[in-house]
C-alpha cells in the first residue's frame, strides 16, 4: 500500500574519520532497530542518511529495497534494488524482488526479463513463478484498453491517509479511515507514521447513489487508541463483527513472538449506542484473526487468519454457526487460499464470496477475485475481476449491492488523493443480454441467414462456420494449478452464451490443451479441470443447461508448434498451446 515519505534528516558532526565510523555504526545500529520495529518510514530516513554519507554498502541498500518493498513504495524500491544488481548482486531473490517492482511500475517487458532471469536459479517447475510469469502477460496494455465492463468514480470524501474497505450499514456505508480528527492527538503508527485507523459512517448521495457525503466517526465508545476495522454488519445491522488490535486496559498484548496481533471482536448495539464488546472465540495472542464477512442469513462467518497450518501467509477460514456458538474455523483449502496472502473477504446475498489475493494470478499486488461454490463440495470457480476493478496495485475491500448493479472497492492505485482511497463503480449491462439485436442483425444479412438455415453451418460472431469445426477462444487465461478464470479475459466465453442462448438445441464441446512444461499426466488433469471451469462458468453465468455442454481436456496431446519436451521455445510460444477450443458439435 503507497505511503507517504516523511523524511527525517539527522545532522551529525564529522569530527574526525574514527568519530565518522562510530556515528555511522550508531546511526545504522539505530535503523535496524527501526526496522526490526516495523517503522520503516523513519528507518528508511536514517538508511538513506547513512547511504549519502559514503556508505551505501550492499547491506544497506537491500534494507533500504525491504522497507520500500513493505511500505509498498515501489518506485523507490525498484530503484533500490537495480542498485543493488547495478553493484553486482546475483542474489535471486533480488531479481525476483527487482521484477515485482517493475512490473507494479508498468514496466512489463522488463519485469518479464527479470523473473525468467529468477527462475533460470530454479531447474524446478515453480507454480509460483509461472503464476507470475502468467500475471505479467495479464497486464498486457492492449487487453487492458479493451476492458470496459465497469466504470469507476472517484470519491471526494478520502483524504491524503488510508481510506478503504466500506461495508454496508442500513442506508449508509461505515468504512475504515487514518484521517485525523479534529480536537484530537491520535497516536501514530510507526509502519508508515499515519494515525491509527477508526471506523467512520458516511451518508449516499440519493441522486446519483455513488457519492459519500456527511462523513462521522461510526462511534466513540468503540473508537480506541489503536487500530479499528475492517468491519461487518449482520442483516439486521444490530450486531457488528469489527477488527482490532490485541488489547488489554486499552494496552496493546504482545504475543510469543512479540507481536500485537489483530483480533476479531463483536459489538451489540444497545439503544443508539454500540456495546457488549466480545472477543470472538477463536482469536489468539499468537496469531492473528481479522477481516470478517458474515452471510445475509448469519449462519456462516468468513475472515482471515494467519493461524497454524494454513496454506499461505494469511488464509481465508469460515465458521458455522452451531446452534449459538460458532463452530470451529475451516480453512477454504488450496484452490482458494496460496503461499501468498488472501484478505478483505465479502459474501453477496447470493452467497458468492469475494476477496482479494496477491498468489493467484493476477495484475499485481492483491487482485480482487469472485469465488462461487459448485454444489455442496469444496470446489469453486474462481474469477479475477478484471481491469479496472484490478490494477498494478493493492486492490481489496470490494462490496457489491444486492442487484449486482454497483459498489465500492479500496485501492492504492496511481492517481488517488492518499494512500488507500475508496471508489466506486457500476457495472455496465452486459451486451449478450440483448437477444432481439442480435436476432434483428442476423435476418438483415442473407448470406448469414442462410447459413442459420442451414443443418451443417453456423453464424458465431458475425462470421459463418460449419458444424464440428474447431473455434479457438484464445481470451482465457487460467491460474496454472488453479484453472481460474478472469472476467475481462473471458469475452469469449460470454460470446459462447450468446450463442447457446440464440441456438437452444446446439451441443458444444469445450476442449482445453496446454503447453509441454510438464508431464503428461498433470498436463491431462490440468486441461480437463481448465474444461470444467469453463463450462462451469457458462452454466453459472449464463443459465446454459450443463447437459449441452461437452468438457474435455487433452493435455499436451494436440500442440500447435514445436514445442514439445526439450524443445526450446520463448513463453509466447508456449501461450499458443494453452488454448481452449469451442466446437459445436449439433445444431
Amino acid at each position: 500500500m503507497k505511503n507517504i515519505w516523511i523524511v527525517l534528516l539527522i545532522g551529525i558532526m564529522q569530527i574526525s574519520f574514527i568519530t565518522n565510523l562510530s556515528g555511522q555504526s550508531i546511526k545504522q545500529r539505530r535503523a535496524d532497530k527501526l526496522f526490526a520495529d516495523f517503522a520503516y518510514i523513519d528507518a528508511i530516513a536514517l538508511y538513506e542518511e547513512i547511504a549519502r554519507d559514503g556508505n551505501m554498502d550492499a547491506y544497506i541498500c537491500r534494507q533500504l529495497a525491504e522497507a520500500n518493498r513493505r511500505i509498498g513504495n515501489t518506485e523507490q524500491m525498484e530503484y533500490w534494488y537495480k542498485t543493488l544488481i547495478d553493484r553486482g548482486s546475483e542474489d535471486p531473490v533480488d531479481y525476483y524482488y527487482y521484477a515485482m517492482s517493475l512490473r507494479s511500475n508498468k514496466k512489463y517487458e522488463e519485469a518479464r526479463k527479470w523473473i525468467e532471469k529468477f527462475q533460470n536459479f530454479d531447474k524446478q517447475e515453480d507454480s509460483r513463478i509461472i503464476r507470475e510469469i502468467e500475471s505479467i502477460d495479464n497486464t498486457n496494455p492492449v487487453m487492458i484498453a479493451d476492458s470496459n465492463w465497469v466504470e469507476i468514480e472517484k470519491l471526494s470524501v478520502n483524504t491524503p491517509y488510508h481510506d478503504f474497505s466500506p461495508a454496508y450499514y442500513k442506508e449508509q456505508i461505515v468504512f475504515a479511515s487514518a484521517r485525523e480528527r479534529k480536537g484530537k492527538i491520535d497516536l501514530t503508527y510507526v509502519w508508515d507514521n499515519e494515525p491509527f485507523i477508526n471506523l467512520y459512517v458516511a451518508d449516499k448521495e440519493q441522486e446519483e447513489g455513488c457519492q459519500l457525503t456527511n462523513v462521522s466517526l461510526f462511534s466513540e465508545e468503540l473508537s480506541s487508541r489503536y487500530h479499528e476495522g475492517p468491519v461487518a454488519f449482520t442483516e439486521s445491522g444490530n450486531v457488528m463483527y469489527f477488527t482490532r488490535n490485541n488489547m488489554k486496559n486499552n494496552k496493546p498484548v504482545r504475543g510469543k513472538n512479540k507481536t500485537t496481533h489483530m483480533k476479531i471482536y463483536i459489538a451489540t448495539k444497545i439503544g443508539e449506542k454500540w456495546g457488549n464488546v466480545q472477543e470472538f472465540k477463536y482469536n489468539s495472542d499468537d496469531y492473528t484473526c481479522e477481516h470478517p464477512a458474515i452471510t445475509s442469513d448469519g449462519k456462516k462467518l468468513y475472515f482471515v487468519s494467519d493461524m497454524p497450518g494454513g496454506y499461505g501467509q494469511l488464509d481465508l477460514y469460515v465458521c458455522e454457526k452451531e446452534e449459538d456458538e460458532w463452530g470451529a474455523p475451516r480453512n477454504l483449502g488450496a484452490q482458494i487460499n496460496t503461499e501468498g496472502s488472501e484478505m478483505f473477504p465479502f459474501v453477496h446475498q447470493d452467497s458468492t464470496l469475494f476477496f482479494s489475493s496477491n498468489g493467484l494470478v493476477g495484475f499485481g499486488g492483491l487482485d480482487i477475485f469472485s469465488a462461487k461454490q459448485q454444489g455442496s463440495d469444496s470446489t469453486y470457480v474462481i474469477v479475477n475481476l478484471g481491469y479496472p476493478v484490478n490494477t498494478t496495485q493493492d486492490d481489496f475491500g470490494f462490496i457489491l449491492n444486492e442487484d449486482l448493479t454497483s459498489g465500492y472497492l479500496s485501492s492504492n492505485r496511481k492517481g488517488g488523493v492518499g494512500s488507500d482511497d475508496i471508489y466506486a463503480f457500476s457495472i455496465k449491462p452486459p451486451e449478450w443480454n440483448v437477444v432481439e439485436e442480435d436476432e434483428a442483425k442476423k435476418e438483415q444479412d442473407d448470406e448469414k441467414q442462410k447459413a442459420v438455415d442451414s443443418p451443417d453451418t453456423f453464424v458465431f460472431e458475425g462470421e459463418v462456420h460449419k458444424v464440428g469445426e474447431a473455434i479457438p477462444l484464445e481470451n482465457i487465461y487460467y491460474d496454472l494449478d488453479k484453472y481460474n478464470i478472469r472476467v475481462d479475459a473471458a469475452q469469449d466465453l460470454h460470446k459462447v452464451i450468446r450463442f447457446m442462448i440464440l441456438n437452444p438445441t446446439a451441443i458444444v464441446e469445450l476442449s482445453s490443451h496446454t503447453d509441454s512444461r510438464a508431464s503428461s499426466e498433470y498436463n491431462m488433469r490440468l486441461s480437463q479441470n481448465r474444461a470444467n471451469a469453463a463450462a462451469q462458468f457458462i452454466t453459472e453465468f449464463g443459465g446454459i443447461d450443463p447437459r449441452r455442454l461437452i468438457k474435455r481436456g487433452y493435455g499436451e496431446t494436440q500442440l500447435t508448434n514445436r514445442c514439445a519436451d526439450g524443445v526450446q521455445c520463448s513463453e509466447a510460444e508456449h501461450q499458443m498451446n494453452r488454448r481452449t477450443v469451442f466446437t459445436v458439435l449439433r445444431k
